[in-house]
């Protein structure tokens, strides 16, 4: 008999690797010493460095305090020198308005002079043929603070030609509209320091007449009537002058 075949069942080939337990335990205990290497390391270093960044942090404020300071001292100075200066600016203004004060002033004077010099050549005119009759240098009214009142100056002179005593009387009235008609308003019902409608005259050379006036509501004055009366003896000299209205400033 032939002799039969027998297969048998394929198997896995096993691999036989060989363990080290000693150097694993070489690596492990390797890395253990380095990490605790490291671990003390970076203890060390960073024990040593807190020291070296406090100093650094407290001497960045130590030097942020000295400037706050410095800048303190420079906002200090900036205040002195801007109230210095406010102080300059106050006075140089006080002195202009003065000055301006005193100029207005002297122009004032000035012009009072031209008016006395003005004056006086007219009283003083030798001139044969100058009437010797009253006869008004100037009649102002000048604005004040409230708008119905007015300050008035009224020059009245004669032309002479040697000092002698003038006498007589003035009458001063106002000529405006008020409603729509005409109105004549004695000075004397204007003003408190007029009581009388005759204004007494007596002077050598010229008199002046001064005072306030307050116009009624509504009323506005085109010009001013006045009368002027030289007293002779018996005799009287009259002359009447129309002078319009005008304002100025005081």
């Amino acid at each position: 008999m032939p002799a039969r075949k027998f297969h048998l069942p394929h198997l896995p080939r096993v691999r036989i690797t060989r363990h080290h337990l000693g150097r694993r335990r070489l690596k492990a205990l390797t890395w253990l010493v380095f990490m605790a290497s490291m671990i003390a390391i970076g203890y060390a270093l960073g024990r040593s460095s807190h020291p070296q960044l406090g100093g650094l942090l407290f001497a960045a404020r130590e030097d942020l305090i000295r400037e706050l300071q410095e800048k303190e001292r420079d906002n200090a100075r900036l205040l002195q020198l801007q109230e210095g200066m406010e102080l300059s600016i106050r006075l140089y203004r006080q002195a202009q308005q003065d000055n301006l004060a005193m100029l207005r002033d002297q122009r004032e004077q000035i012009t009072d002079l031209h008016k006395d010099l003005h004056l006086y050549q007219e009283v003083m005119d030798p001139s044969p043929g100058a009437s010797r009759d009253l006869r008004v240098h100037s009649f102002h009214f000048y604005r004040t603070a409230s708008p119905l009142s007015y300050r008035y100056r009224l020059v009245v002179h004669r032309r002479v030609t040697r000092p002698q005593q003038s006498t007589g009387y003035a009458q001063v009235a106002l000529v405006g509209e008020q409603d729509g008609s005409e109105h004549t308003l004695p000075l004397n019902d204007l003003s408190e320091e007029i009581t009388e409608p005759r204004i007494r005259l007596s002077f050598r050379y010229a008199q002046r007449i001064e005072g306030t006036l307050t116009l009624p509501e509504g009323f506005v004055p085109r010009y001013v009537d006045v009368v002027l009366v030289r007293e002779q003896g018996n005799r009287q000299r009259t002359r009447r002058e129309r002078i319009d209205w005008a304002t100025r400033e005081i």
